[in-house]
């Protein structure tokens, strides 16, 4: 049996419980009108603090040799040079993280379509968990904008500066839903702008052979 839509809304941010060193930095939506207090989970302050990690060399994306990702019906390439750090599944919830060897990080998500938030739901509440919830600094600046649909994929961007010892990094997000039969699959790829030019043809690999079966 499936999970709720309130236990899959409060999934957008229970993903996180066991999840590797910057994956974890990534808080994912929560509508506060499914949340309940018990169930409400927090972010390890430690864990954030690696949000501040960027523009750490980051390499080209290696998408001459991609790997191929295939799980529970969850179907993607990524480039060779980026690796699987983190993946669960239980029912009517499927996430896995890809992170490149830099600060760049993408997040596959699948969720029953009954129990799927919007993706603008998506995009806002990520944003709005992470600036709350960052334990340095601060974020500000953030500015949404809808792209064109591609390939089936509804798409919208985020651009915000993060503030860090009077440093101001610029950053871009970007968020991507598609219906597949059931599910609906988000994914969210994240970079400090000034290394998205050398991560946006893995971020692309990866969002174009997306498949949920």
């Amino acid at each position: 049996m499936g999970l709720s839509k309130r236990d899959q809304s409060t999934n957008h941010f229970a993903f996180i419980r066991g999840l590797g060193f910057r994956a974890s930095t990534i808080a994912m939506p929560s509508a506060s009108r499914y949340d309940t207090p018990m169930r409400r989970p927090q972010l390890p302050c430690l864990l954030l603090a690696t949000l501040i990690l960027v523009s750490c060399g980051e390499r080209a994306a290696d998408v001459v040799n991609p790997k191929k990702y295939e799980k529970e019906g969850v179907v993607f390439l990524h480039p060779g040079n980026w690796t699987i750090e983190n993946e669960s599944h239980e029912a009517g919830f499927h996430h896995v993280t890809v992170e490149s060897p830099g600060d760049a990080l993408v997040v596959v998500q699948a969720f029953e379509q009954t129990a799927a938030v919007s993706l603008k739901e998506y995009a806002e509440g990520f944003s709005a968990a992470t600036a709350k919830q960052l334990p340095m600094g601060k974020m500000d600046g953030h500015q949404f904008a809808e792209l064109p649909d591609q390939g089936g994929w509804q798409r919208l961007q985020e651009t915000l500066t993060m503030h860090l010892v009077g440093t101001k990094i610029p950053h871009t997000r970007f968020y991507y839903a598609r219906d597949f039969g059931e599910n609906r699959c988000f994914v969210l790829c994240q970079v400090s702008t000034e290394d998205l030019s050398r991560v946006q043809e893995g971020f692309a690999q990866i969002v174009k052979s997306t498949l949920v079966k």
